[in-house]
């Protein structure tokens, strides 16, 4: 689960004594093949590609019980965004052993030094 994931969560209300699910999957492309005869045919492209779900599935678990104000929850979020995140050394682990990562134009853009061509280092990315 995260953000580019599904979402599944089990809610319990003590106070009813029931219990919640909410599942808020990835969905699929509308011409998806089902069943997948051909798994190549499915692992690039447009087909290779699934609408995430976690932040719907977010967004129902506040309607349904959140106290604070959408907006003070996800500000923080937004703001890191538009600033700066950290290259802490797990995410700098996990782009380094993916090739995939830094083969995409748009990730290497990202993730790598325009002085030196590699990964920038651990700590603050602008």
């Amino acid at each position: 689960m995260g953000i580019l994931g599904g979402f599944l969560m089990t809610v319990y209300n003590k106070a009813e004594g029931k219990a919640l699910t909410i599942d808020a999957q990835m969905v699929a492309p509308i011409n998806f093949p089902f069943p997948v005869k051909d798994l190549n045919s499915v692992k690039h492209g447009s087909l290779a590609i699934a609408v995430p779900g976690f932040l719907p599935g977010l967004w129902e678990l506040h309607r349904k019980y959140g106290k604070l104000p959408w907006r003070k929850l996800v500000e923080p979020t937004l703001k890191m965004c538009q600033e700066r995140i950290t290259i802490t050394k797990h995410l700098y682990d996990s782009i380094y052993m993916n090739d995939r990562i830094m083969s995409d134009h748009y990730l290497r853009e990202l993730f790598e030094d325009k002085e030196t061509h590699k990964l920038k280092r651990i700590g603050l990315l602008k």
